[in-house]
């Protein structure tokens, strides 16, 4: 038997056919040594269901839990556990909250193919794009690619931050030409023009309780 890890990512988001929102949890339907089995189930915030309901597809990949699953124009996206593949796309599998389908966007495979660990990509929502935020050994860099596309991406590098660490960026405060980035449990702010940090502008997020 597989050990798996239970804690599975949790997605929510809208639904923007009906307006309402709804959250999502995979479950194992079976495993052994060769192969694992998931399925999906869709909880409709103030829905008429009023319960937990199981998608009619089941996800074509299993699924694997590096963060939780990321909102973005609609869907819902997800690592993919490439352990027990024996051809695994160098993708994100893709939850369509409207019709509840699956599909896969591919990442940073025409632009990175040599960024395989998915423990050193993080992924998120900025600006209403979907975006993937690694850090370069080569370049020593943050390197934060944008693809507008969900379907049939092309990855676009926006931003390169110059930081020693891997940060994430969590708002982009154009205005007033910086960044807010979280780095562990600190938040950060990155000035674009001088392609820097502050000491004074990191928060330890513990302070904030």
């Amino acid at each position: 038997m597989l050990q798996h890890s239970t804690c599975l990512p949790i997605g929510f988001g809208l639904d923007v056919s009906t307006g309402t929102y709804k959250v999502a949890r995979s479950f194992y339907r079976s495993c052994d040594c060769s192969s694992v089995a998931m399925g999906m189930e869709v909880f409709t915030i103030n829905g008429d269901e009023g319960n937990w309901r199981e998608t009619l597809l089941d996800p074509p990949y299993p699924i694997i839990c590096p963060q939780t699953a990321i909102h973005c124009k609609g869907s819902l996206f997800y690592f993919i556990d490439k352990k027990i593949q024996q051809c695994p796309p160098q993708a994100l599998l893709r939850f369509c909250l409207q019709d509840e389908t699956f599909g896969i966007t591919p990442l940073l495979n025409n632009v990175y193919p040599t960024v395989e660990d998915d423990d050193d990509i993080v992924l998120h929502e900025l600006d209403g794009e979907l975006c993937a935020t690694f850090f370069s050994k080569c370049v020593q860099r943050v390197l934060d690619w944008v693809a507008r596309d969900i379907v049939n991406p092309e990855w676009d590098c926006h931003y390169v931050i110059n930081v020693s660490d891997h940060c994430c960026p969590v708002a982009s405060l154009s205005i007033a030409g910086r960044f807010l980035l979280r780095r562990g449990h600190c938040l950060i702010h990155y000035y674009m023009k001088a392609h820097g940090v502050k000491e004074e502008d990191i928060f330890d997020m513990d302070d904030l309780r």
